[in-house]
């Protein structure tokens, strides 16, 4: 039950920063490791390292097989969405710009808990 709540707070928080358009980085990667956007100019660069470091460690994962596939920014936080390499869906996290983390969820279907 816990896993639940923390995912439907989780989706809500990046479901108010999916609505602003302050910053939208989309990215789809399916070869390359991480990289993060930091190189391009962005000021997501702190959070995108947390949120791929965190959800490599939620997975069993080293941060270098992960892929940011989308970055959403607004004063909610940054929304950043991780493909994990084999996991059926994406993993989404929120985190503020200085890199601390507030949630990880698996966005796909978790089967019965």
């Amino acid at each position: 039950m816990r896993a639940i709540k923390s995912t439907l707070i989780l989706a809500a928080a990046l479901g108010l920063t999916s609505g602003c358009t302050e910053r939208q980085d989309v990215r789809e990667s399916t070869t390359k490791p991480h990289t993060s956007s930091s190189d391009y100019g962005s000021g997501t660069g702190a959070a995108e390292r947390a949120c791929v470091a965190a959800v490599a460690k939620r997975v069993g994962m080293s941060p270098g097989r992960l892929s940011v596939l989308e970055v959403k920014g607004a004063q909610a936080g940054i929304g950043v969405t991780v493909k994990v390499p084999g996991a059926t869906a994406p993993y989404s996290c929120l985190s503020d710009a200085k890199g601390n983390v507030q949630g990880v969820a698996f966005t796909g279907d978790e089967g019965r808990l």
